[in-house]
């Protein structure tokens, strides 16, 4: 790999201590930092050291300096980071660039990360992290919190489809505990009555919000039956009306549908609502800045909870 640091040409280094007065805020934030054991923890990764075969890599210190200035000063994209280097004398200056070198590509960024991967990449900028702390870049006093929706490449399931997924699982699941509780070693299974589905069938379609269709309907569909033919079998037997309510099933099937895929393509895709009460299938991103320099201390995405919002 590469170094950095080498002796400028003298002209060069005129022109930085033109563009990059002793006063300026990155010269302050490069005396405060130590970025040295950057190279030494990523030697492992590269094949080869100076004088090897091949094109000479970005030093891992240049890149980790590169991408500290991405998160200080709130760049979004590296594309854009990539051309703020290249016009800005403080920021080459900062990273260790010759006045007339070519800065590294968005793409070289994406490889670099690439091959560090995210566990050593998390434990150098940890170590960064608490460098700024150390040395007051961040003053821990008050942070920031502030969340995004990002939309997931998913279909959310109908309410019906809800209420069919959730009478299946809720089936499958009573039918399970009951079979543990039998006493008999080796009893075949014990079939759950038509009147307990339909209850099941009737608590899945509250928690799905259904109302327009018969908990008959949903139970003919998650048995996987015809409707025409669950209505002539239960032809003459007494059902529980479609109203009466058990908290008990209700809560059962909250509970697995907060487990359960709630959307088909990405299936830990979430279904939630913006802060204009805007339904969204997707994730969260949420990132924590601290308020004197909006250095940014934690990023987290997740999937939205059921119910959130």
């Amino acid at each position: 790999m590469r170094k950095i640091g080498q002796q400028l040409h003298f002209v060069e280094s005129d022109v930085y201590e033109r563009s990059v007065p002793e006063d300026h805020y990155l010269r302050r934030v490069s005396r405060a930092l130590d970025f040295g054991f950057i190279d030494k923890m990523c030697e492992a990764k590269y094949k080869c050291v100076d004088g090897g075969p091949g094109r000479p890599a970005e030093p891992p210190q240049r890149m980790f300096r590169y991408l500290f200035l991405m998160f200080l000063y709130q760049v979004k994209f590296e594309r854009e980071l990539e051309r703020l280097t290249r016009d800005s004398m403080a920021w080459r200056w900062f990273c260790g660039y010759q006045i007339d070198e070519d800065v590294a590509s968005h793409k070289t960024l994406w490889l670099f990360r690439h091959r560090l991967g995210p566990d050593l990449f998390d434990e150098i900028f940890a170590r960064l992290l608490e460098q700024c702390i150390a040395c007051g870049l961040v003053s821990g006093e008050r942070w920031h919190l502030d969340a995004t929706k990002q939309d997931a490449a998913a279909t959310t399931f109908s309410q019906f489809e809800v209420a069919t997924i959730l009478t299946r699982a809720m089936i499958d699941r009573l039918s399970s505990m009951q079979d543990a509780g039998s006493s008999e070693p080796g009893a075949p299974p014990v079939e759950m009555d038509d009147e307990m589905k339909r209850l099941v069938a009737a608590a899945a379609s509250k928690v799905a919000k259904l109302k327009r269709v018969s908990a008959d309907r949903v139970l003919a569909k998650a048995e996987g039956i015809s409707h025409d033919v669950a209505e002539s079998s239960a032809a003459g037997k007494h059902l529980p009306d479609q109203d009466k309510e058990s908290p008990e099933l209700e809560e059962l099937a909250r509970r697995l549908w907060r487990d359960h895929p709630h959307a088909k393509g990405d299936p830990d895709a979430r279904i939630g609502k913006t802060s204009v009460k805007k339904s969204f299938c997707g994730y969260v991103s949420a990132a924590v800045v601290d308020e004197k320099h909006g250095i940014v201390l934690g990023y987290t995405t997740v999937a939205w909870e059921c119910g959130s919002g």
